[in-house]
C-alpha cells in the first residue's frame, strides 16, 4: 500500500498513519462499487479471443514464454498484459470472475496511486482522495474494468501512474534521493509500456513537465527521459508492424484531423455529463459530410483548450501540464492513425483523465481554500451521485446482447450495432447447439435474422439449417435477400457469394465465383482480426482457391504469428499445392508455440507418416 505524505500530527496511540488509512479507504470504496460485477460471465467481444480461447495462457512452456515476449497477440505487442492474464488463469482457471477480480483490484490500486501522485505536489490529504475517488469512480472507468478484455488499460493505467508519481516526488527531494525516486519511475514506465502501447506518450509527458514547467534540471532529467523514448520507440515500432492490417484504408486526411480534433471534446464531455455512454462509439456516426460546422465548432474549443494551457503555464502551470499532458496522453488513440471501427471509447479517457486531474488537483485546492469544509462536502456529494450512475453503466457488461442493446440505444441508426446485437444472439444459438444439439440453434439464428437480415453468422446457420431440412429455394432466398442490402459488408457479401455456389444453376455458378473473387481481392476488404482472415482464407479454399486462401492465412498469421487454427489451415493449402515441407514447418511451428494443440499435433504426425499415440485405427 502507497503511503501519503502527511503535514496533520497523529497522536502516538494511533496504530496507522492516516495515509495507508487513507489508502485502504479508497482501495476498499472502489472496490466495493465494482464488486457486483464479479458473477457477470466473459462476454462475446474479444474476451474470447483475449482469454478463453487464447493458447498463450496454456500451461507454461519455454515456447510459449518466449511467444509471449516476442509475438504480438490480438494485434498488440503487450508481453506483461498476458503474463498477468496467464497467471490468473492458473490461479483462477478459466473463471470470468477471477479474471475481474484482478481487474478490480488493479482499478483500485490505480485509484490509491493517483492520490499519492496528487499528494506529491503538495495537495491536502483530503483533496487528493476527493479527487482520486472522483477518477476511480466514474461510469467513463467501467469498460476499462468491468471488461476482462481490457485487462491492458488498468494495467497499464497503475504502472503509468506510479511513474508520474515517482517522478513528480523526485522533483520534491535532492539529487541523491530524487534519483532513486527518477529510477522507480522509469521501471513503471517500461512496465507501462509493455503492458498497452498507449504508454508511448508518458516521454512526452514528462519532457513538456521538464522543458515547460522546470520541474527537474534537465541534467537529471535527460537520463531517465532518453531511457524511456527509446523503450516507446521500440514498442511503437513492434505496435505498427503487428498492426498494418488493422488500419481501415477508407477514411481521408481530412477526416482522421477532424477526429483527432474531436476526441478531447468527446472525452471532456463525457467526464463531465457521463449519462449517455456506449460500449462503442461508431466511425459511422462521426463522418467526414458533417465536417464543415463540426470542424469549425472543434476547431474553436481547441483553440480555446490551446489558449487556456498557455495562459496556465504563467498562473496555474500545474493546470497547465495536466491539460497539454492530457492531449498527449490521449494523442496515440484520436484517430489521426484509423484502426478499428469506433471514432472513441471510454476506455481511451483512462489514462489521459488520470494525467489531467494530477495537473488539475492543485487548482482544485486552490479555490476551494474560501470556503474549505463546505467545498469538500459538496465534492464529497457530487463523488457520491457518481455511483449510482457507475453501477447502472456496469450492468450493460453483464451480458454480450445488453452491450450491443446499448449501443443501439445511442446509435440507433447503427448498422454495425445491430448486426453486432444479431450475432450475440448467434452466440447464443450455438451455445444452445452445444447443450440441447444442432436444431435448437434453428430460433435463434431466425431472432438474429430478424435484427440483422445481412448478418454473416446468421445467415450461416439459417441457410445451413435449411440446406439440411431439404429448402434450398428458402436458403437462396435469404441470401439473395441479404445481398439486396445495399449496406451490406464486404465480408457478408463474400459469404453470399460463396454459399450461393452449390445453390443456383450450374450456369450461374461461374459469375457467383468470380463476384466472389473480386470482393476478396479488392482494396476495401478491412480484416483487423485473425478469426476474419482465417475465416475469408476458409472460404477461398471452399472455391478451391490457394493462392488466394495462403495469402489470406499469410495476413492472419502477420496479425498473430502462432495463431494454432490458420498455421493448420495454412499447411492444408500448402499440401494441395503440392508443397509438403513447407506444410510439415507450419505444423512443426504451431506445435512449438502451441503444445496443446491436439489438430496440429494430429495432422503433423499424420503428414511424417506416423499416428499420436493412442489414436484409432
Amino acid at each position: 500500500m502507497i503511503v501519503f505524505m502527511s503535514s496533520v500530527e497523529v497522536p502516538q496511540t494511533s496504530r496507522l498513519p492516516p495515509g495507508v488509512l487513507a489508502g485502504m479507504l479508497i482501495f476498499t470504496a472502489v472496490f466495493a462499487v465494482f464488486a457486483p460485477t464479479l458473477n457477470y460471465p466473459f462476454v462475446r467481444w474479444d474476451d474470447y479471443y483475449v482469454v478463453v480461447d487464447n493458447t498463450l495462457l496454456g500451461p507454461m512452456s519455454w515456447a510459449r514464454f518466449v511467444a509471449i515476449w516476442t509475438q504480438p497477440h490480438a494485434a498488440n505487442y503487450y508481453p506483461f498484459t498476458l503474463l498477468s492474464l496467464w497467471l490468473d488463469a492458473r490461479i483462477f482457471g478459466m473463471e470470468a470472475s477471477g479474471f475481474r477480480l484482478t481487474n478490480i483490484a488493479l482499478h483500485a490500486g490505480a485509484t490509491v496511486a493517483l492520490a499519492w501522485a496528487i499528494r506529491q505536489l503538495g495537495v491536502s490529504m483530503a483533496v487528493a482522495a476527493l479527487v482520486a475517488l472522483f477518477f476511480g469512480l466514474h461510469p467513463l472507468r467501467v469498460e476499462s474494468v468491468v471488461w476482462v478484455a481490457e485487462r491492458k488499460d488498468v494495467l497499464c493505467g497503475i504502472f503509468y501512474i506510479l511513474a508520474l508519481g515517482a517522478w513528480l516526488r523526485a522533483e520534491r527531494l535532492g539529487e541523491v534521493p530524487g534519483n532513486w525516486w527518477l529510477g522507480a519511475a522509469v521501471l513503471a514506465g517500461v512496465a507501462a509500456l509493455l503492458s498497452k502501447s498507449m504508454a508511448v506518450s508518458l516521454p512526452l509527458v514528462l519532457a513538456v513537465r521538464v522543458l515547460l514547467f522546470a520541474g527537474l534540471p534537465a541534467r537529471r532529467a535527460a537520463g531517465p527521459l532518453v531511457i524511456l523514448i527509446l523503450a516507446a520507440m521500440l514498442v511503437a515500432w513492434l505496435n505498427v508492424r503487428s498492426q498494418q492490417d488493422a488500419i481501415r484504408g477508407d477514411s481521408s486526411m481530412i477526416e482522421r484531423v477532424v477526429l483527432a480534433g474531436y476526441a478531447p471534446l468527446h472525452h471532456a464531455m463525457s467526464t463531465l455529463w457521463p449519462v449517455k455512454l456506449s460500449p462503442l462509439h461508431p466511425v459511422a456516426a462521426f463522418t467526414a459530410s458533417d465536417s464543415g460546422l463540426m470542424a469549425a465548432a472543434i476547431a474553436m474549443a481547441n483553440v480555446m483548450a490551446l489558449g487556456a494551457a498557455v495562459v496556465c503555464i504563467w498562473k496555474m502551470p500545474n493546470a497547465a501540464f495536466g491539460l497539454l499532458g492530457a492531449a498527449l496522453a490521449l494523442g496515440p488513440v484520436s484517430g489521426i492513425v484509423p484502426i478499428g471501427m469506433a471514432f472513441a471509447a471510454d476506455r481511451y479517457s483512462y489514462i489521459p483523465t488520470a494525467v489531467l486531474l494530477i495537473g488539475l488537483a492543485p487548482v482544485v485546492e486552490r479555490l476551494i481554500k474560501p470556503g474549505r469544509r463546505m467545498a469538500l462536502f459538496l465534492g464529497g456529494g457530487a463523488v457520491a451521485l457518481l455511483v449510482p450512475l457507475t453501477m447502472a453503466q456496469s450492468t450493460v457488461w453483464s451480458s454480450s446482447w445488453r452491450i450491443w442493446q446499448r449501443t443501439l440505444e445511442v446509435y440507433p441508426q447503427s448498422e454495425m450495432a445491430r448486426g453486432a446485437l444479431a450475432g450475440a444472439w448467434i452466440q447464443e444459438a450455438r451455445a444452445a447447439g452445444v447443450a440441447h444439439g444442432r436444431g435448437a440453434e434453428w430460433g435463434f439464428a431466425r431472432t438474429a435474422l430478424g435484427i440483422h437480415a445481412a448478418n454473416g453468422a446468421a445467415l450461416d446457420l439459417v441457410v445451413g439449417q435449411l440446406t439440411k431440412f431439404g429448402r434450398p429455394n428458402e436458403a437462396r432466398l435469404a441470401l439473395e435477400r441479404a445481398l439486396a442490402d445495399r449496406l451490406v459488408e464486404p465480408r457478408v457479401r463474400i459469404t453470399c457469394f460463396v454459399r450461393l455456389i452449390p445453390l443456383v444453376a450450374e450456369a450461374d455458378r461461374a459469375a457467383l465465383k468470380a463476384a466472389a473473387m473480386l470482393e476478396m481481392r479488392s482494396p476495401n476488404l478491412w480484416l483487423g482480426t485473425v478469426d476474419e482472415c482465417n475465416y475469408m482464407g476458409f472460404l477461398a479454399e471452399g472455391l478451391k482457391e490457394w493462392e488466394l486462401a495462403a495469402e489470406l492465412y499469410e495476413r492472419g498469421l502477420r496479425i498473430e504469428s502462432t495463431n494454432p487454427n490458420v498455421l493448420v489451415n495454412l499447411a492444408f493449402v500448402r499440401i494441395q499445392q503440392g508443397r509438403l515441407e513447407d506444410a510439415m514447418a507450419l505444423l512443426e511451428r504451431s506445435v512449438t508455440a502451441n503444445p496443446d494443440h491436439a489438430a496440429s499435433r494430429a495432422n503433423l504426425a499424420r503428414l511424417r507418416g506416423a499416428r499420436p499415440a493412442g489414436s484409432p485405427p
